[in-house]
């Protein structure tokens, strides 16, 4: 078998810890907000966490639910802590999308160090 390189699309990976996996907070999490976590993390390139964004429609057509679905997810998410908000949207005068960090990186737009609030969980 051929060695893969970097530049690779086999390479590339969206990282789940099992810790994350096995916690009670994710196991507690709704499918939806799973999937929404999954596709914000697809997006996490590891020099651009605080800026992973999208509508909630975009999301949604990407996870196969609805904008409003993928909102709940996104608001679930929020609520225990495995994603922050970095921007809010601009809609629709600017255009702009709500950016967010996944709360186990550090943020590249605020510094913030990471957290992990799944392992906090008895």
């Amino acid at each position: 078998m051929p060695e893969i390189s970097k530049d690779d699309p086999l390479y590339k990976f969206v990282r789940l810890p099992k810790a994350l996996v096995s916690s009670p907070m994710w196991r507690g999490l709704s499918p939806v907000a799973r999937a929404v976590y999954i596709e914000i993390a697809y997006w996490y390139n590891g020099t651009n966490n605080g800026m992973l964004g999208g509508s909630v429609q975009f999301i949604g057509k990407n996870i196969g639910r609805s904008k409003s679905s993928a909102a709940r997810g996104i608001r679930e998410l929020r609520k225990v802590g495995l994603i922050e908000l970095t921007r809010e949207a601009k809609f629709p005068d600017v255009g702009l999308a709500s950016l967010y960090s996944l709360a186990m990186y550090k943020c590249d737009v605020t510094d913030r160090p990471p957290k992990y609030p799944f392992l906090a969980q008895p």
